[in-house]
């Protein structure tokens, strides 16, 4: 799946980094050349393997054109050895009647659920626990309380939670139920 800027990745993860057309490909993370690993791929062309040590790493990637033209893009990655919640959403947000989606990423598989909390810190409902592949995940939200009653028009706040067999890592937001 694509990276964006900012995404959490596990150390020793194999990033592909690919670029389109044709020419040599130049990697750079903190400011350093860095070699891609091609030993494993069926077909070498632009790409290769990346794999990084825990940290924030900025990573630059370039391609020279046999005309000389480069093109490049450059992303920040946070490299984890651990589970971690990352990129917490709800989408839409104000919430309608039909409905939510609570989004992330988890760096690893995980098991994961969604409380949501009226502004007392009283729970109004718990979504069931889904076991999740690393990577984006989402739990859809029917809008309602843990009772199946609408809602009221107002501000909530949510924990997106990642548990694995030892590892817990949360995140945690406002949403917003329109009337």
């Amino acid at each position: 799946q694509p990276l964006s800027h900012g995404d959490a990745v596990v150390a020793g993860q194999a990033i592909l980094v690919e670029a389109v057309g044709s020419g040599r490909l130049f990697v750079q993370v903190d400011h350093v050349a860095s070699p891609l690993d091609t030993t494993w791929l069926e077909a070498t062309g632009t790409r290769g393997v990346l794999r990084l040590q825990p940290g924030k790493h900025d990573v630059d990637v370039r391609l020279l054109s046999a005309e000389n033209v480069e093109t490049g893009s450059a992303i920040t990655l946070h490299v984890v050895d651990r589970l971690t919640v990352s990129n917490a959403l709800v989408v839409p947000n104000p919430v309608g009647p039909e409905g939510a989606e609570f989004t992330g990423y988890i760096s690893r598989p995980a098991e994961i659920s969604v409380d949501i909390y009226s502004l007392s810190g009283r729970r109004v409902r718990r979504l069931q626990p889904a076991l999740a592949e690393a990577g984006f995940v989402s739990l859809s939200w029917d809008g309602r309380d843990q009772g199946g009653g609408t809602l009221a028009a107002g501000s909530y706040l949510f924990v997106i939670r990642a548990r694995s067999e030892d590892e817990v890592d949360r995140k945690r937001g406002v949403l917003v139920v329109a009337p």
